[in-house]
């Protein structure tokens, strides 16, 4: 039997997992810059024209920076330990027989002029997806699984500009003394499911007194109310819950002496129906994260301190892939009366005991000309 997770009194689902179902995902390095080495683009497409972007610049100490241009990801930003502004970002693409362009535009964290100009070096291939090793990028705030449908390497066309001045792209591959491809890529889809640092608290403000379909937990905070609704249990007396509002969220594991004990989480993209990501664990020391119908993409190990109703600490101590190692992620939980507080940790910064201090807020720009 999954036994999961037993958690701190009014908690249901302490984790911040997040997934977005994008159409496109467009990168490039560059040299010489003195602040920044790489600026990527992840795009998806709007049934009425446009897109929602979240474009990111990473700088040489590995610290990143969103640009957004949708309120309500800069809003989803709030609790995170990320840089995040709201800007306009314009987005043109073109395809060929010989490969995809895509040029995102937009203005920085410091106003800067930003162009990504990115030609595949021929047709998108499904034999490149496939999981993203995302380096040391964002190292103490994300723990990113980022899957590849079809993709390319960027052709020597490729071009990074800031403010009118191109930066050049390392060259990846040359074949017979000619370069033909260069350091980026272009993907189609993208899935990306992750797991963020951050902090969040609230107020339980109703709980369920028996396990059975329409009790509920609901979370009162500053951004308003989440309710988690039981809408199924089974004979084994496991229960499913689903969330709302917000992006589909569904929760299963049971309750033990009126605390939950959490087995699963699958959580879905707020703007697109599809695939899921999915964190799970085994009962036996073990959690394991998919996307989609690609299972077990992360896996790893999990530590609990000793839990009673009021505190507990949980790790996760990622094993599988090599790369993903270094992003261990701890929580603190620490459940008073009504009120709980979460506060979670990745990488270096990952020993936070279950009672700390929430973090600091992220910064959160003002939208351009607003």
């Amino acid at each position: 039997m999954n036994e999961g997770l037993l958690l701190a009194d009014g908690v249901v689902q302490p984790f911040d997992l997040r997934f977005a179902a994008d159409d496109l995902h467009v990168m490039a390095f560059f040299a010489g810059h003195a602040e920044y080495e790489a600026v990527e683009a992840m795009i998806r497409r709007l049934a009425g024209g446009g897109c929602h972007v979240r474009a990111i610049l990473t700088r040489h100490d590995q610290t990143q920076v969103d640009h957004v241009n949708d309120a309500a990801t800069l809003r989803a930003a709030r609790s995170l330990r990320r840089e995040t502004c709201l800007r306009e970002i314009s987005v043109t693409e073109e395809s060929s027989s010989a490969g995809h362009r895509v040029v995102v535009r937009f203005a920085s964290v410091r106003d800067e002029q930003v162009e990504l100009d990115v030609t595949s070096a021929g047709p998108l291939d499904g034999a490149r997806g496939g999981l993203t090793d995302p380096g040391r990028h964002s190292l103490q705030s994300s723990l990113p699984i980022m899957w590849r449908g079809k993709s390319a390497l960027a052709a020597p066309a490729s071009r990074v500009a800031i403010d009118g001045r191109a930066w050049p792209i390392p060259e990846r591959l040359r074949i017979a003394g000619r370069v033909v491809a260069v350091e980026g890529y272009l993907s189609q889809p993208h899935h990306m499911a992750a797991l963020r640092a951050g902090s969040t608290s609230y107020e339980v403000v109703e709980r369920p007194t028996r396990a059975e379909p329409g009790q509920r937990w609901v979370q009162r905070s500053a951004a308003g109310e989440r309710v988690y609704r039981i809408v199924s249990v089974d004979a084994s007396g496991a229960v499913e819950i689903v969330a709302s509002p917000g992006a589909p969220e569904i929760v299963t594991g049971r309750l033990v002496d009126g605390r939950f004990r959490l087995q699963q989480v699958r959580v879905g993209d707020a703007n697109a129906a599809g695939p899921q990501a999915c964190l799970a664990f085994d009962g036996a020391g073990a959690f394991s994260i998919g996307v989609g119908a690609a299972h077990g993409l992360v896996t790893g190990a999990v530590a609990t301190s000793p839990s009673d109703a009021n505190v507990c600490a949980i790790r996760l101590e990622p094993s599988q892939p090599g790369w993903a190692r270094a992003r261990a992620i701890e929580l603190g939980i620490a459940s008073r009366g009504a009120a709980v507080s979460i506060t979670t940790s990745i990488g270096a910064a990952a020993a936070t005991p279950c009672d700390a201090a929430p973090a600091a807020a992220p910064r959160v720009c003002a939208p351009v000309n607003s």
